[in-house]
């Protein structure tokens, strides 16, 4: 497995539908972990969606990039102390982790954005512990990959799919889409 996007009960529906898409078309070996009791999760909008597993299913930390979408389920990623210990071992690892929107402040709480640029959702950037704060779509820096909102989703999925898959295959996509 390349990749896997959580989902927790009030997840933003098109930062976590858009890039799940952007992936697939990518080829990017992907699946979708819910941190819930249940395959089916429900979006911030009453969408929902069901997940491809469940987040006590995972076994080990053998995918290459883990994705979360921002949302107001953001708060479900911090008081899971299963998915936190995931995520400590995966980033221990130095494998990739990609946030939108409010996400990145998991990211920032557990110390991992200290000594990197990142960028989050507007109102949430005086939360963020990190050494800079860029105001762009999509920052990249190492294994961190932070972007902004709902707006950047489509800049966000395709700098996942270019990271896994390289440069020509995310401007496949891009052009394939008319972005």
């Amino acid at each position: 497995m390349e990749a896997l996007l959580f989902l927790p009960n009030d997840f933003e529906e098109t930062e976590a539908i858009t890039t799940i898409d952007i992936l697939r078309r990518g080829k990017v070996s992907l699946l979708t972990v819910s941190l819930t009791d249940d395959l089916m999760v429900t979006g911030v909008h009453g969408v929902s969606i069901m997940a491809d597993l469940l987040l006590k299913d995972i076994i080990s930390s053998s995918c290459k990039m883990v994705v979360l979408p921002g949302g107001s389920g953001y708060r479900d990623f911090l008081s899971n102390e299963t998915f936190l210990d995931y995520l400590k071992e995966h980033y221990n690892a130095g494998k990739y982790l990609a946030a939108i929107c409010a996400a990145p402040i998991v990211f920032s709480r557990l110390g991992f954005l200290k000594d990197k640029k990142c960028v989050c959702f507007d109102s949430l950037q005086s939360e963020l512990d990190c050494k800079e704060l860029i105001v762009e779509p999509v920052v990249v820096d190492d294994n961190i990959i932070t972007a902004r909102a709902m707006g950047s989703v489509m800049y966000f999925g395709l700098m996942l799919v270019k990271i896994l898959r390289g440069e020509d295959k995310a401007n496949d996509i891009k052009s394939s889409i008319c972005l």
